[in-house]
């Protein structure tokens, strides 16, 4: 495996910046996964699943908290998702229920 294919993988927290490359490969979907996303009611569900599914696929982990989703990363899911993204989230601000962020780890 290349190398940075294996940098992010076991991390535990979302980093603070990613790359335009590692936007496109980690946080962009397949049609599949685009379906199952827009699934989801609000735009701000379709917006936490996108991220558990990119996050599962960068590190090998789910994703269990994260401060603050980086601005470059909402925006790229925005575009991914064609939807309004925040500018600024962190997980909890996400999710009312815990039920819906187990939900969406499973499912990532």
């Amino acid at each position: 495996m290349q190398g940075w294919q294996t940098s992010y993988l076991g991390l535990r927290d979302m980093p603070g910046e990613l790359s335009e490359f590692e936007l496109q490969t980690f946080f962009s979907f397949s049609r599949t996964e685009l379906e199952l996303i827009a699934r989801r009611r609000s735009d701000s569900l379709k917006l936490g699943l996108a991220l558990h599914i990119g996050f599962a696929r960068m590190t090998g982990r789910p994703l269990n908290s994260v401060r603050i989703v980086p601005p470059a990363l909402l925006r790229h899911l925005g575009q991914e998702l064609d939807i309004a993204a925040p500018d600024l989230v962190s997980l909890r601000a996400m999710y009312a229920r815990g039920r819906t962020l187990f939900d969406h780890q499973h499912r990532a």
